[in-house]
């Protein structure tokens, strides 16, 4: 699933997995480190390692909090409007996933999916 995914965002130079950060970013609005990590399910190094690259591509702004040691992130406007393209080709691959499969099919890929990702999480 996760190159299907890569595939159809590729025009806007993304992975599934950077929307994701950069979806939960603007979710979460102005998150900190800790927080946006809690709600991805990953720790701190793999979430700066995978924002890293949004940053050169200046996607994303990372500031300092009140505590030296808290970081914050937010999208820049380049960040804002590659995230839209990139959900645009993401429902659009969603709809063609559906078209190809069929709805009820594509929810249950979908839901076990989502279940092995709940298993991984609490492994």
């Amino acid at each position: 699933m996760a190159q299907y995914y890569d595939a159809a965002l590729a025009p806007a130079g993304l992975k599934g997995t950077q929307v994701a950060l950069l979806n939960a970013v603007s979710l979460l609005d102005r998150p900190g480190m800790q927080r946006l990590a809690a709600a991805l399910g990953m720790d701190r190094t793999t979430l700066t390692r995978n924002l890293r690259p949004l940053e050169v591509r200046a996607l994303v702004a990372l500031w300092p909090g009140e505590d030296q040691r808290e970081r914050h992130v937010s999208l820049t406007g380049a960040g804002r409007a590659t995230l839209a393209e990139a959900l645009r080709l993401w429902e659009a691959a969603q709809e063609q996933l559906v078209s190809r499969l069929g709805a009820d099919r594509a929810r249950r890929v979908l839901d076990d999916l989502e279940d092995l990702s709940a298993l991984a999480r609490d492994a």
